[in-house]
């Protein structure tokens, strides 16, 4: 092989790095509505052993950026939500006061008769809604689509061979995701909703006890999970236990 090689060489003709160099090669990154289930192909392929060791490493660094780009995409949309949830108490107090003949100041001070200033005057929770500086619906809109658009940049990043496509347009993840072992599932499953990384040691028997007994893909998974492990935390906790019941320590 390498005398062959050598003599393509001195003929003047084309190793195989020089003809790709003018061939069109198509990469095919994780499109958003499967990057759960792409998790899974790379959990799955690096647990059998059906990959080489090279492709491993490819692999744990697809799962590392992937993992990555979902926490930052749930942080973000997590912070607009809340700003979203925040503008929607805001117009709804506005209204009120406005039904009733007050009037809300561009410095979020109530104006009009008395009764209504009375009213909500000593109203603590009103007053910090009225009075913070919130984002326009239009910014809001804005900020949703920078945050939709950071996370398709980075699943560009993520190069998916055409055997790993072929698995994700099949489905395989619901054939073959029950034999994930229950550590690598528990980590998946954090990276799509954050209750899995909340309730410590409860969450973990949760998963280990069910992860072979439900069916579906990951997301569907991840729900009846959800279900069994409220149920479980609702059994034991009591209001005045002052504790979170998700299992999530206090600051």
């Amino acid at each position: 092989m390498e005398d062959t090689t050598a003599q393509c060489v001195i003929d003047g003709g084309e190793l195989g790095i020089q003809r790709l160099a003018r061939t069109t090669v198509h990469v095919q990154c994780v499109p958003k509505n499967q990057m759960f289930s792409a998790l899974s192909v790379f959990e799955l392929e690096n647990q059998n052993g059906s990959v080489g060791d090279f492709q491993q490493d490819q692999n744990d660094a697809r799962i590392s950026h992937l993992r990555g780009a979902i926490e930052q995409f749930n942080e973000q949309s997590t912070d607009l939500e809340r700003l979203r949830n925040e503008h929607a108490a805001h117009d709804l107090l506005e209204e009120e006061i406005e039904a009733r003949g007050g009037t809300v100041t561009d410095d979020g001070r109530i104006s009009g008769p008395k009764e209504v200033t009375d009213e909500f005057i000593d109203h603590e929770e009103a007053k910090e809604i009225l009075e913070k500086d919130l984002p326009s619906k239009s910014e809001l809109k804005d900020q949703k689509k920078r945050i939709e658009e950071s996370l398709s940049e980075e699943l560009e990043q993520v190069a998916l061979t055409e055997n790993q496509r072929d698995k994700l347009d099949v489905g395989v993840e619901t054939g073959l995701l029950g034999t994930l072992t229950e550590k690598s599932a528990f980590s998946l499953l954090k990276s799509i909703s954050p209750i899995f990384g909340k309730g410590g040691q409860l969450t973990w028997n949760v998963v280990k006890e069910n992860w072979g007994k439900i069916d579906g893909d990951i997301v569907e998974r991840a729900i009846k999970l959800r279900e069994e492990l409220l149920d479980e935390v609702v059994k034991d906790w009591t209001p005045e236990s002052n504790e979170d019941p998700t299992g999530a320590r206090p600051n």
